[in-house]
This record gives structure tokens, C-alpha cells and sequence, in this order.
């Protein structure tokens, strides 16, 4: 409480200064400015990164809850401190909260890259998320796969263990199977396997529907594509939703929320 009075008696003291109008004015086109920023940031983030329901799914408003603030609010702030025209050394300070603004963003950017799913692996009965940074994308084995499946996610079939010696192993092992790239396979050579897992879209229970149109879009698609088959997804979080797959064409074409579905 002693820190927000504090802090209103500090702005009310600076929009009492002779520069007031100035001040608010480099403050507004500051504010402006970074909001654009962190708003295509923001953009590129959600359509590229973690497009479809991967955005709510592995909660990433979380990290961006941190980094707007400090990049668009704390960066127009201090211009409007700062500012006055004229002032000695001005366009220093005001390339230094610059300096920091960009600092910041492309350190939040960073953490956010690193996090963002490479990878939508079948695990037994269902996909789980692998993060880019559990697993290298330059040890996935592309010659298992069509070329324009090295970019964006990559869906793929993890082989699972085949004997006792391998379930040994992957047992006391830190690492699971289907983060190992080297069991990594298309989609297209287990495609009875993935059929029988797959789920019917009419299977789905009435209460767990949350976009009932899009629930009949998805039907209305997989009757026009045979190819295309429904399949839980898990999240990093342990979160779920549904992923929709050409398994013939390794093709994924697009994550569907239709259902709030928790970790059971």
C-alpha cells in the first residue's frame, strides 16, 4: 500500500512539471510504439510458434504476463520520467530504455522459442508434445519423412519399446521413449495401428462439448478426407485436447478445442 501511494505522489509530482504536455506526448508515441511491437509479437507467437489451441494448451500467456508489462508498460514509463526537451544527453536516455526494451523482448522470445512443441509424438494410445528443448531438431530422422514436414510440428510415431531389454531400460530411464528421436517414424507405416486408436467424433460425450459446430465442422472434414483421423493430444502440462491428422500424408491439419479436458 506504502508502494502505490508512494507512486502517485511521484507521478503527481511529474505531471506537475513545466514539460507536462511534452512529457505525456514522447510517453503516448513511446506507449504506441511498444505496443505495436509486443502486439506483432505477440501475432507471430500464436499463429507460428504455438498456433491452434498450442497457446492456451501450454499455458504461454504465462511467460507473456511478465514480459508485456516490463516491455510495454515499464519501457513508456520511463520516457515519461525522463524526458525533457533539449535535455542533455536526451536522446542517450532515451536509446538506453530503447536498449532495454529490446533486450527484454528478445530474452522473453528466447525463453518462449525454446518452449515452443516440435514435435506431436504418438505415445500408445494418444499424441504428447515434445518441446524443442527435450529433443534436438537436428536429430530428427528426415529421411523418414517428406520434406515439407521439416517445418512447423512435425507429427510422427515413436516406436515403443520391443523387449524386455528395451522396457528395462526406458523404465529407470529419465528420458522416455517417444523423446528419443531415433524411434521416430511416419505416420503413413503404422497407419492400421493409428486407425484402431483413433477417436470417432461421435464418440465424444455431449458433456464435454464445448463448440458443438466445430465438432460437426471436424465430422463434415473426416467424411471428405478418409484419410484424416482424430487423436488425443497431450500437453507438456499434462493438459489434453484433440489433434486432427492425415496419417497417410503425415500431414497435420489443425489442433482442435472442442473440449475442456483435464489431465486424468
Amino acid at each position: 500500500m506504502g508502494v502505490f501511494v508512494s507512486l502517485l505522489i511521484y507521478l503527481h509530482a511529474i505531471i506537475s512539471l513545466k514539460y507536462f504536455k511534452e512529457k505525456v506526448t514522447a510517453f503516448g508515441i513511446h506507449l504506441i510504439l511498444s505496443l505495436t511491437a509486443i502486439s506483432l509479437f505477440y501475432w507471430y507467437v500464436r499463429h507460428y510458434w504455438y498456433p491452434g489451441t498450442l497457446f492456451e494448451l501450454e499455458q504461454t500467456w504465462q511467460g507473456l504476463k511478465i514480459l508485456i508489462p516490463v516491455d510495454a508498460i515499464l519501457g513508456p514509463i520511463l520516457t515519461l520520467v525522463i524526458f525533457v526537451p533539449n535535455k542533455k544527453n536526451l536522446k542517450f536516455d532515451l536509446f538506453f530504455i530503447a536498449f532495454f526494451q529490446l533486450v527484454a523482448l528478445f530474452y522473453g522470445a528466447s525463453i518462449i522459442h525454446a518452449q515452443r512443441p516440435i514435435v506431436i509424438a504418438f505415445n500408445i494410445k494418444e499424441f504428447q508434445i515434445v518441446l524443442a528443448t527435450e529433443i534436438s531438431k537436428e536429430k530428427l530422422p528426415m529421411q523418414f519423412f517428406v520434406k515439407k514436414s521439416e517445418q512447423g510440428i512435425l507429427p510422427v510415431y515413436a516406436i515403443p519399446p520391443q523387449n524386455e531389454e528395451e522396457i528395462t531400460q526406458y523404465l529407470f530411464s529419465p528420458t522416455p521413449y517417444y523423446k528419443e528421436p531415433h524411434r521416430y517414424r511416419a505416420l503413413k507405416e503404422y497407419v492400421k495401428v493409428l486407425k484402431k486408436l483413433a477417436i470417432s467424433p461421435e464418440s465424444i460425450s455431449l458433456s464435454q462439448i464445448t463448440n458443438a459446430k466445430k465438432l460437426d465442422s471436424i465430422k463434415n472434414y473426416i467424411r471428405v478426407n478418409p484419410n484424416s483421423y482424430l487423436f488425443l493430444l497431450r500437453g507438456s502440462l499434462g493438459n489434453k485436447t484433440y489433434v486432427l491428422i492425415d496419417i497417410t500424408k503425415n500431414e497435420l491439419i489443425n489442433f482442435i478445442d472442442i473440449v475442456s479436458y483435464n489431465d486424468d
